[in-house]
């Protein structure tokens, strides 16, 4: 989410739809939040629009609902005089259909109104073919059909292949953007399966590419199902990315990893030390360890808080929608949420009851400071989200398997 004034009387905004993202950034209240601040920030003195007593009363203290922030929106943007507001709103389809189709008609109707009082004032979506969205007037581009994105696979074929050989790269080349029909997630993945063959003086680089499947649901289980290594930690990797309350941070998805491993004997005992980083290698062991276990289809988001999630959406969809997530685990069941959330739930209790995690706790004084907690926290990166979420894994597994006595042995203090 982001917005600048590129001069005077003119203001670009944005907001990024992210699934995996917290409240905020995934709802349709998260939006107009976002947008009404770019637009006051841009133009201060729309801020008067706050002053509307009608729509914020004096006594209110908390974020307006949803219907006041889209009246605060209209309000502002008719304001606006001859002074431009463009914004762009990307990833329609990580957001819910109905919301999405709600607020398309909203932005329609503010179209016009700004329209008969002169307010320039342009909307740009972008979305996925799924879901189809309804736009009556605007002009519909498709991605793959024009002519710069054909251009923009090449350069990307040309500049990644780290072949060395010119004759063996112009033969692979227009058979890779053939079988990839403008998908530029299968691009990324094929060059990338390319490479790792070329690097290991494979030379079979052609027959390879002829065995990799043309649809991208399909590419991703062949990539889970190449190999039979460390099948329990892919396991976990897809689970926690898929269940977990929030998405985690690079240190806690380790530990949680090594939890769930705990549990098969798949690990040492002894807990990894996350706290030495070392001379710069410390955030690469994680982000190695997440691109391996997950077999490079989870990623670390690279932002000032980092998270642990899959490269892309289709990821999910993959493991949800065309059920990928049975298909290659059938012992999951038809429930896999509810026998994964259990599995998290393991996972939590495991290091909530791990033996030198409860004596660190234990020596905490009673009025501990924020520093005695901070390093806590920062040797025990998983003990926070099991303390504030096992409950909520324990809950969702009942929905299918009784929880009753696991509940009934938790320990609950007086």
């Amino acid at each position: 989410m982001k917005g600048k004034a590129r001069h005077k009387h003119a203001i670009t905004a944005s907001f990024f739809f992210n699934a995996r993202g917290d409240g905020l950034e995934k709802s349709i209240s998260g939006i107009y939040r976002s947008l009404l601040v770019q637009l006051l920030k841009g133009y201060t003195d729309l801020q008067v629009v706050l002053d509307d007593s009608d729509l914020l009363p004096r006594s209110q203290n908390d974020c307006p609902c949803l219907n006041v922030l889209k009246q605060l929106f209209a309000n502002a943007v008719c304001s606006l005089g001859q002074r431009s507001f463009t914004y762009f709103i990307d990833a329609l389809d990580e957001c819910n259909k109905q919301q999405v189709v709600d607020m398309v008609q909203y932005f329609e109707d503010l179209a016009e109104q700004s329209t008969a009082k002169g307010v320039p004032f342009r909307t740009y979506f972008s979305s996925r073919h799924y879901p189809y969205i309804v736009i009556q007037r605007g002009i519909r581009l498709t991605l793959e059909d024009q002519s710069g994105h054909a251009e923009d696979l090449t350069t990307y074929v040309t500049s990644r292949l780290i072949i060395k050989e010119p004759t063996l790269i112009e033969e692979l080349q227009p058979l890779i953007l053939s079988k990839a029909a403008g998908v530029f997630m299968w691009v990324v993945l094929v060059v990338d399966i390319l490479n790792k063959e070329y690097r290991r003086g494979r030379m079979a680089l052609r027959m390879r590419l002829a065995e990799i499947p043309s649809d991208l649901s399909e590419l991703f289980k062949d990539i889970l199902r190449r190999d039979n290594k460390n099948t329990e930690a892919l396991l976990l990797c897809i689970l926690w990315i898929l269940y977990a309350k929030d998405p985690l941070r690079p240190q806690e998805f380790y530990h949680t990893l090594w939890s769930g491993l705990s549990l098969k004997g798949l690990v040492d005992d002894r807990i990894p030390d996350v706290t030495v980083l070392g001379t710069g290698t410390g955030v690469n062991r994680f982000s190695t360890y997440i691109i391996s276990s997950s077999k490079g289809l989870a990623e670390t988001t690279k932002s000032s808080q980092p998270r642990v999630q899959f490269i892309h959406k289709s990821v999910r969809d993959f493991l949800i929608k065309d059920k990928g997530l049975y298909k290659l685990w059938p012992e999951l069941g038809f429930d896999c949420e509810s026998l994964g959330h259990k599995k998290l739930k393991q996972c939590c209790s495991l290091y909530m009851n791990n033996t030198l995690i409860c004596t660190s706790v234990s020596r905490l004084p009673l009025e501990s400071n924020s520093k005695c907690r901070k390093e806590i926290s920062n040797e025990y990166p998983f003990l926070q989200y099991v303390s504030q979420n096992i409950l909520y894994h324990t809950n969702a597994a009942a929905k299918a398997i009784p929880q009753e006595a696991f509940l009934s042995s938790f320990p609950i203090p007086n």
